[in-house]
This record gives structure tokens, C-alpha cells and sequence, in this order.
């Protein structure tokens, strides 16, 4: 039988697959263990049908079932896809990441590539390029800055901000410093420092399990890495609700593209006039908040 492997790994991690060994017990399988001629191998009943189909429509399947429910469709043409990333899912594949955007896509269709990344605690819309041609263009426009002269994107995120920023709307320029695993401001001229430009306005502000919140939505001219979260949490002094790595509260990062605008770009890498704009449904785990500052989660 053939399995996607990000399926396969979110059972061992879960502990579901299991080997009866010829002494009689039953042992769980981890992803380092090897697989050889005569194991006894229990599957979880969810991976088991009555009537087996053939391999590939096992894999289809399970594929077209998980992502779906994982990131739902919210816009798609000959060139591009777009759905809603949830929190907690890694864009990329690598050490420590089991289940990733990238590898459900890969599983889901080989036309399927990914232009952008979102942080994995970060929700919202992800756009996803469906043809070589169309990829081309749309990196191209998520690598330049909004006024080029060529195609660009342009994303409107909102947050929750730990605290009150001190001016109710403004742009940050403080140049960012990748250390790894964190990211610092830095001075301009800082050596491995690069600039970032985040426009922000306060929406709303009030109180929310007993401390003071805001509803900020951002526009960011660059994608530097942890760009918002980085600027909210060292320049403003108010922390994206969520964001422990940056002095927030433990839980849900409050962080979500709510809208993207990107070229309407065909399979052939044609672009249309007017550019496409896709609106992210805002997660559920936002509604008390939203409540709490009397603004309509479908607002």
C-alpha cells in the first residue's frame, strides 16, 4: 500500500502504528525504525477500509481529504491557488517538522509551489503558484517592493498586540538582524542587517483577560523574516499577542493575513490588468477577543 509520508509520520508521531512482535507484544513504531520482511504491523482502523482501492486512490484520498480540511481552497485560477493556512503549520519541510504546506501540496499535485512562507504560527492566506511560468512571475512580485514598476504583491495583516501602542497609526523602518533562531533590530548600517518598512494602524483598543489589547492592521513593503512580530514586540513595545518567543503571552499567535493582492498571473505566466485580491476568513480562536473589543469576526 502506498502512503503520503506526511500522513505516515503524523501517525508515529501520534504512536498509532504499531509491530507485534513474535513474543506476543506490542511495540510502537518511531520513524527511525526499520521495516523488514515478516513484521506484523498494526495500522490505526482510520487507514484501514473494508474494500481496499487501488494504491493510488488510497493515496488521493487521504491526500485530497487532509489538506482540505488542513487549508481550505479560498481562490483558484490556471496560474494561481490560494488557501488558508491554519497556525502551527510549518511552511517548509525540515529537522523537527513532520506535517508542512509544502509537503501536503507536493502530495496533493505536482503543479503545486509555494511562492511565499508564512511563519508557522502565523495564519491566513497562502499563495500558491500552478505552473513553472506562473511561480516565476509570482516570486518575482513577492521579491519586489510596492512602486517597481512591475507586478508586486501587497498584504494587509491584522494582529493583537499585548498592550497600547503609544501613536494610533505610523511606519517603522528599524532595520532587522537575522541571529538564527531570533531576530533583532539593528542600526542601519549594521552588517547582515537588512532594512523593513511596516506601516501600522490601531483599529481598536480595550482590555482582554484582564490586560490591554489592540487590534492593529499592518502593510509591510518587505518580507523580511519575523518582520511584524520583530517591529510590534521591539518598536512599539507592544508584543503580538501569542508571541512567546518575543515577550508575548503563551497560546494562539494573534498574527493573520487577512488580505493579499497578487498579479492575476495565467499557467503561461500571462498577467492580467487588474491584480487578484483574496480575503482570509479570520480564525475562530479570535472570536472572544473580537468580542471583547465589539468588532464582528466577519468583519
Amino acid at each position: 500500500t502506498h502512503m503520503p509520508s506526511s500522513l505516515l509520520f503524523r501517525h508515529l508521531r501520534k504512536k498509532t502504528i504499531a509491530e507485534h512482535t513474535p513474543s506476543g507484544q506490542r511495540r510502537k513504531l518511531q520513524g527511525s525504525d526499520r521495516v523488514h520482511a515478516g513484521m506484523q504491523i498494526q495500522l490505526p482502523s482510520s487507514l484501514v477500509t473494508s474494500q481496499t482501492p487501488p494504491a493510488a486512490a488510497v493515496d488521493n484520498e487521504h491526500v485530497q481529504r487532509f489538506v482540505q480540511q488542513t487549508m481550505p481552497l479560498l481562490c483558484e485560477t490556471s496560474g494561481v491557488a490560494v488557501f488558508l493556512k491554519p497556525g502551527g503549520l510549518a511552511c517548509q519541510g525540515g529537522t523537527h517538522v513532520g506535517v508542512s504546506a509544502a509537503g501536503l501540496l507536493a502530495q496533493m499535485s505536482a503543479e503545486y509551489r509555494l511562492v511565499h512562507r508564512l511563519d508557522r504560527g502565523t495564519t491566513g492566506a497562502l499563495v500558491v503558484a500552478r505552473s513553472r511560468a506562473a511561480a516565476s512571475v509570482l516570486a518575482g512580485a513577492f521579491a519586489r517592493q510596492p512602486g517597481a514598476g512591475h507586478p508586486t504583491v501587497e498584504k494587509t495583516y491584522y494582529a493583537v498586540l499585548s498592550g497600547h501602542p503609544r501613536q494610533p497609526q505610523g511606519t517603522i523602518t528599524a532595520a532587522l538582524h537575522n541571529c538564527g533562531t531570533h531576530v533583532r533590530t539593528a542600526p542601519v548600517g549594521t552588517p547582515a542587517a537588512k532594512h523593513a518598512h511596516t506601516a501600522y494602524r490601531v483599529l481598536r483598543q480595550g482590555t482582554w483577560n484582564g490586560g490591554p489589547v489592540s487590534l492593529v492592521a499592518l502593510r509591510i513593503a518587505t518580507g523580511r523574516k519575523h518582520q511584524i512580530r520583530v517591529h510590534c514586540a521591539s518598536v512599539l513595545r507592544c508584543p503580538v499577542l501569542g508571541d512567546q518567543r518575543y515577550g508575548g503571552s503563551k497560546g494562539e499567535l494573534f498574527l493573520h493575513l487577512h488580505r493579499i493582492g497578487v498579479p492575476d498571473v495565467d499557467a503561461e505566466g500571462g498577467c492580467g490588468e487588474r491584480p487578484l485580491s483574496v480575503v482570509a476568513p479570520f480564525p475562530e480562536f479570535w472570536k472572544p477577543v473580537f468580542c471583547a473589543l465589539g468588532v464582528p469576526l466577519d468583519k
